[in-house]
């Protein structure tokens, strides 16, 4: 008969191993907490496949992303006003050239330029 040579773990280790990584608790610590090896810590937070750390749910990263203002959540209404005005702005840019610069032979050529670099009709 072989001996064992380590101590079995009780539900009440696993739960309290399952809390330090989650809290990312670093291996050493956690070997000290549970009166344990750093080896025998490390091969059953394989054997069990523990993550290290909480993994975030898709709501949580993007309320954090939100919180730190990496993005904006806007009306898409909104958006399309700001697209009209500046469009509308363009056109009277260009309608005040018009008016304003006496017409030559490159101005008909400068406005078809404008007109299709912004788009415009």
């Amino acid at each position: 008969m072989t001996k064992k040579t380590y101590k079995p773990w009780t539900d009440a280790e696993n739960a309290e191993l399952i809390l330090m990584r989650e809290a990312k608790t670093p291996t050493k610590e956690i070997a000290k907490a549970l009166k344990r090896s750093p080896s025998s810590v490390i091969n059953r937070i394989n054997t069990q496949s523990i993550p290290y750390g909480k993994e975030l749910t898709f709501r949580e990263v993007v309320d954090t992303a939100f919180a730190k203002g990496e993005i904006e959540f806007g009306d898409v209404d909104t958006e399309r006003k700001k697209q009209s005005k500046e469009l509308f702005s363009l056109r009277n840019v260009l309608e005040d050239m018009e008016r304003d610069i006496k017409p030559s032979k490159w101005f008909p050529k400068l406005r078809k330029f404008l007109k299709k670099l912004f788009g415009l009709k």
